[in-house]
């Protein structure tokens, strides 16, 4: 990766308390939602992930309100890749959220925790034929992303002998600036059809006799602080709407604008919600009413900025090295095996001592996990109190694309997730025990 992000290192070493979320108690200890982190890690052991239910729905609805004051019709939906933990979905399908999945398994996960079908969007660039009849049957929106899988889709609900309710994804071609293993809307892209083969896929589609065209589908990339793409991307596939409408006479109930809003680090100036609101809306208003377009319902497919805030991740110190060369060193009991964005540098964290919270006396130290290889680092250059075996270090924001991209090197079993929903730390993960490191295998 050649890019870099651009950190604000002295943001990032300050912790700023948000009263009522994580806050400094009388013991000098850290707490969220009123429960001491310390108390968290002894009673459930580490590392530990830690989410908010509070947290996640004021997400959600702030999200809900400011998109809804553009346009009344705007629906949210919550991309399960950011976050998949059974608890979350739970709690945004309570709210209303759509449901967009990319897998099977995520269509099933939706279906576990009760989501209506007409309240699902199926996306990707890869969709087996046996999501593609489940979403059939469950009535959920599948967003085409091909020509061949138009076909693929046609035939299997000719198949199930229920029309599929389709959109197709349209690749609107718009640089995002956000780094380049993000950028989904390029022209070398794996995702969608071209914008100058809409017309011919869209064509297609309404001369097969299996599908239903509802929708239309598109996506620029994922952490985008810039809003100006926004903007970009809603004009040209709006106009493309426009174009649907007066060369095909296809009238659509759905315009997807996909996701990317940025989750917001303390480190970096997001723009407020209200601008990317506007950024997305407005030309899908304005050029609704200049093609003569009915009404329509328009989603958008936010994932980390709805659960990156909400939860954050214990560890403890195992070892310390302070050399001779001055470099130092906290090691301590999960690294890239629980949270692989950040020792890849794609995310960057603000991290405290949970139980030294009032120290003023601090060294500039690195975080490490455990982990056999030398990019195992949470955090280089942290400002930190003196640090000791036994210290419990918290992540911030770290509910995106962490649990959702767990893994076992070196044999360490999964971490523990709990829900702290109106003060009560509840277990909605367990730790995994050393036999489930070989769960599924066998010794011959």
């Amino acid at each position: 990766m050649s890019e870099e992000i651009i950190i604000d290192e002295a943001r990032l070493n300050q912790f700023v308390p948000e009263p009522g979320y994580v806050e400094v108690n009388q013991k000098g200890h850290l707490q969220v939602d009123g429960v001491d982190c310390m108390d968290l890690r002894n009673q459930f052991g580490s590392p530990l992930y830690v989410m908010s239910e509070r947290r996640i729905r004021e997400n959600y609805r702030n999200l809900v309100k400011a998109f809804t004051a553009v346009y009344s019709r705007a629906k949210v939906a919550y991309a399960y890749k950011a976050n998949p933990i059974l608890a979350a979905l739970r709690i945004l399908n309570e709210e209303g959220a759509t449901a967009e999945v990319i897998s099977t398994g995520e269509l099933f996960l939706a279906r576990i925790v009760g989501v209506k079908g007409g309240n699902i969007v199926l996306n990707g660039c890869y969709k087996d034929r046996k999501g593609i009849r489940l979403a059939i049957r469950m009535g959920a929106v599948i967003n085409v992303d091909s020509f061949h899988e138009l076909d693929m889709v046609d035939e299997e609900a000719s198949r199930v002998g229920i029309p599929a309710r389709i959109g197709i994804r349209i690749n609107p071609i718009v640089r995002t600036g956000t780094l380049s293993v993000w950028e989904t809307a390029l022209d070398e892209s794996k995702f969608g059809i071209r914008l100058e083969k809409g017309l011919e896929a869209y064509k297609k589609a309404k001369n097969l006799k299996n599908v239903e065209i509802v929708g239309i589908h598109t996506h620029i990339g994922s952490q985008i602080e810039n809003t100006d793409p926004y903007r970009v991307a809603s004009t040209r596939i709006m106009n493309f709407v426009g174009d649907l409408k007066e060369k095909l006479d296809i009238d659509l109930e759905m315009v997807d604008l996909g996701g990317g809003i940025a989750i917001p680090f303390k480190y970096i100036d997001r723009a407020p919600l209200e601008e990317y609101a506007h950024a997305i809306l407005d030309p899908f208003v304005q050029k609704k009413e200049e093609h003569g377009l009915g009404d329509c319902d328009v989603v958008i497919e936010p994932g980390g900025s709805i659960i990156g805030t909400s939860t954050i991740l214990l560890v403890t110190v195992g070892t310390v090295k302070r050399e001779e060369s001055g470099k130092k060193w906290a090691l301590v009991d999960g690294g890239a095996n629980i949270n692989l964005r950040a020792t890849q540098g794609w995310y960057v964290y603000q991290s405290v001592c949970c139980n030294k919270m009032k120290e003023t006396k601090k060294e500039v130290i690195n975080v490490a996990g455990p982990l056999c290889y030398a990019g195992d680092v949470l955090g280089y250059n942290r400002e930190l109190p003196y640090l000791e075996e036994g210290d419990v270090l918290a992540f911030l924001d770290c509910g995106a694309y962490t649990m959702a991209i767990l893994n076992r090197y070196n044999s360490y079993p999964f971490p523990a997730a709990v829900l702290i929903k109106d003060g009560v730390p509840r277990i909605i993960k367990r730790r995994e025990a050393m036999t489930d490191l070989f769960m599924g295998e066998e010794l011959i």
